[in-house]
């Protein structure tokens, strides 16, 4: 289930995102919006399950996730930055380059037990 809930905040942060750009949401409630629930987005990968007594949850899961949330909250931090134009220029760059790495490894991660694409968590005991 946080799955789910993680894929839906994430896909309503890119439309928020995306309203901003197309001029469609212009109010500057929706850029705090934004930063409020990729704040929750990177909390919540960051502590996605560590407690759980689950055979799942390895601990190099575990570090997995908490580094999803690290780059995710660096991602978000980078994205405040530009929107206020506090950095510019070629360091401006590193919010769509963090942004990548941040997909391509969410691209790449799976759970054990999923099925599908994805890198290898080992062989199960």
């Amino acid at each position: 289930m946080q799955h789910k809930i993680l894929a839906l905040l994430v896909l309503t942060l890119g439309l928020i995102d995306l309203l901003r750009r197309l001029q469609r949401a212009t109010h500057p409630a929706w850029l705090y919006l934004f930063y409020g629930l990729g704040a929750l987005t990177s909390g919540i990968l960051a502590v996605h399950d560590p407690t759980l007594p689950s055979p799942t949850h390895l601990p190099g899961l575990v570090s997995s996730h908490m580094l999803m949330g690290g780059l995710a909250s660096l991602t978000l931090v980078f994205k405040v930055l530009v929107d206020h134009r506090l950095i510019g220029g070629k360091v401006a760059y590193l919010y769509p380059l963090i942004l990548a790495v941040l997909g391509v490894q969410w691209i790449l991660f799976s759970e054990p037990g999923e099925t599908g694409a994805g890198i290898e968590q080992g062989p199960a005991d």
